[in-house]
């Protein structure tokens, strides 16, 4: 089973649900940006260090990215048809770029805009919202708390369980000892069998 840990949360789940279910209609335009590792070299000085080390095997798309990427595909159940790349080094002390930004595009219609940044002194803020022509949907980055609003009135909201961290890998060996002792399907599953697999 595959370590994406993130996908294991109640909330994104839930976001499936309404997504997969129309809630929101279609296409869809998401934001999705993970801005979350600052440049603080004179306070944090082991982490920037760290980050630099990082820099030298990939670039943040890479280490963040997957994740968010991971997430995209779960919650559409479909990958993109069409992909459009830019990268920034920002500092010539970065062995590979710093800034990663994509247009990923799907086939009914459906535009990502994905950003993954690492190293400024200032990061723009990190987000995930998805707007389609029947509402909106913001799942809040550092508590995966849901918020849905629809454009009939309609609102939900979905308070954060506890630590995202704790909840996803709680939740993620669970369904890892039930994979192995019941011979479930992994989650993620294989690729050709993921979209169907809920979880």
């Amino acid at each position: 089973q595959i370590g994406l840990t993130y996908r294991h949360h109640p909330s994104v789940e839930r976001l499936r649900e309404l997504l997969l279910d129309g809630a929101l209609g279609r296409p869809l335009l998401v934001q999705a940006s993970v801005c979350d590792e600052r440049s603080d070299p004179e306070c944090d000085s082991e982490g920037f260090a760290r980050r630099l080390r990082s820099l030298e095997h990939n670039p943040p798309v890479i280490s963040d990215g997957v994740h968010a990427c991971d997430r995209l595909n779960y919650l559409l159940g479909a990958t993109p048809t069409t992909v459009a790349g830019w990268a920034l080094r920002s500092d010539e002390r970065y062995a590979t770029a710093n800034a990663n930004l994509a247009i990923l595009e799907y086939d009914d219609g459906t535009l990502v805009r994905l950003e993954v940044i690492w190293l400024y002194p200032v990061l723009p803020p990190s987000q995930f919202v998805v707007t389609g022509p029947r509402g909106r949907a913001v799942l809040d980055p550092p508590t995966f708390a849901l918020s849905v609003e629809l454009a009939d009135g309609t609102t939900e909201e979905l308070p954060a369980p506890g630590d995202k961290t704790e909840v996803c890998f709680e939740r993620q060996l669970s369904r890892f000892v039930d994979h192995c002792l019941a011979s479930t399907p992994p989650v993620p599953a294989t690729p050709a069998s993921d979209a169907g697999v809920a979880g």
